[in-house]
């Protein structure tokens, strides 16, 4: 299912390097975004992990056409 998720950065998560199977390296972070219903896990990849630098607990956040 896709939707857009909007709250609160509740919690951010290391960045994580890991190896595909094709041999590949890949990064992987997750980040926990909370509103007034609760708290959800976000996981980044790839290109998407260098937006956590700019993140900070409070943040509100909105991701749009996520999995």
């Amino acid at each position: 299912m896709i939707c857009t998720i909007t709250g609160f950065v509740t919690g951010l998560g290391e960045v994580r390097e890991f190896q595909r199977n094709d041999g590949t390296p890949g990064q992987v972070a997750n980040i926990y975004i909370s509103d007034v219903t609760g708290r959800i896990k976000a996981a980044l990849w790839g290109d998407h992990v260098r937006l956590i630098e700019g993140l900070d607990i409070g943040f509100l956040a909105r991701i749009e056409d996520c999995r």
